[in-house]
């Protein structure tokens, strides 16, 4: 986990949330898990996107992806 995952859980733990972890890199969510998330955060498929990340910029940066891409 990622040092703003861990203080994000933080947080949410500190303010009394239930919080559900789960680790996509081990259990990959299938495509309608992906649909129900991005519905309750609202946001578009490619904001999930780690653009930070050295693949992304060497493979898909600057490039237009469909919402079902």
């Amino acid at each position: 986990m990622c040092s703003k995952s861990r203080q994000t859980l933080e947080l949410l733990k500190n303010s009394g949330q239930e919080v559900e972890v789960i680790e996509y890199l081990k259990e990959t969510p299938t495509a309608d898990e992906l649909k129900s998330i991005l519905q309750k955060l609202n946001i578009k498929p490619e904001q999930l996107l780690r653009k930070g990340e050295k693949l992304y910029k060497e493979t898909y940066k600057g490039k237009s992806f469909t919402d079902e891409e």
